[in-house]
């Protein structure tokens, strides 16, 4: 209806959400301590407090943050907590972006769904994808960042096996593969909103932005992978255009299952919660590693 043109031009919407942020989010408190700005800093603090500015003592010494930027190497001070990142993401990011990508070629030629209604379930997958990122970003304040990871990364691994199982089934006339790819994007895709600042709350404050970064590569990593091993798993000899074949799903989604496991592995044996726990400033004053 709009074109390639005007679907391409959605996707500049977020520059003016980014503008209006200006406006409408709060300045860290932190930051505007560390500029001297102590009556903004104030008011802000007493805003998401809820309380009278009056209430709000300052701090009687201010700590200039250095200009020296953290080495990235310091992320390697607690290796475990290094692959821990790198696992998850890459397990999490292999597993969203193979279905997302790979889901509607599945769909409309191997299950012989007509295109239009192909995109229609994928509508719905991505509705329900929203609704999982505003579950995972309330959840965790119920029951915890690493439980609510728990939690969706197990569904997301079910999710895997049950389309390897039961993909070539309907009921009622729909794709049990559709069906389950609707239900499991609330809770692969959903995931991100929780282990995306829970990577950045297991660090320090003053590694939390590598962190943030070392999550981010390991994202783009999972990006390639799972499209480009479905490709190879399909038998593909052209990794532009590939071809899938209807014998190849269901190793396919065995091999995504098994990326979903593999963050679930992680996040099951390293057992470190941060929600409703302070958050260490530096290295220095963070407990060394067991």
């Amino acid at each position: 209806m709009i074109g390639w043109r005007g679907v391409a031009a959605t996707g500049a919407l977020p520059i003016i959400t980014s503008l209006i942020a200006i406006f409408v989010i709060p300045e860290s408190v932190r930051w505007l301590l560390s500029r001297g700005r102590s009556t903004e800093a104030r008011l802000e603090a007493a805003k998401l407090l809820g309380v009278e500015p009056d209430a709000i003592a300052l701090p009687t010494a201010v700590v200039v943050p250095t200009d020296a930027a953290t080495p990235f190497s310091d992320l390697w001070r607690d290796p475990a907590r290094f692959w821990w990142i790198v696992v998850i993401w890459t397990g999490v990011s292999t597993g969203t972006y193979g279905i997302s990508l790979w889901g509607p070629t599945i769909l409309s030629q191997l299950l012989h769904i007509a295109p239009a209604q192909a995109a229609r379930y994928f509508i719905f997958s991505s509705l329900a994808s929203i609704v999982g990122r505003v579950l995972f970003s309330v959840l965790p304040m119920y029951i915890g960042r690493r439980r609510a990871a728990l939690l969706g990364s197990t569904v997301a691994f079910a999710v895997m096996v049950a389309i390897a199982l039961w993909y070539r089934e309907f009921i009622g006339g729909v794709s049990v593969f559709a069906i389950l790819i609707v239900v499991g994007a609330a809770f692969y895709s959903g995931l991100f909103s929780n282990i995306t600042p829970y990577a950045v709350e297991v660090f320090p404050v003053s590694q939390a932005a590598r962190a943030f970064g070392l999550a981010q590569a390991a994202n783009g990593v999972g990006k390639i992978l799972g499209p480009l091993c479905l490709a190879l798993i399909a038998g593909s000899n052209d990794l532009v255009s590939p071809k899938a074949t209807a014998d190849s799903i269901a190793p396919a989604f065995v091999f995504l299952a098994v990326c979903e496991l593999a963050a679930l592995i992680a996040l099951f044996v390293y057992r470190k919660e941060t929600h409703g726990r302070a958050l260490e400033l530096n290295a220095a004053s963070e407990p060394r590693p067991a």
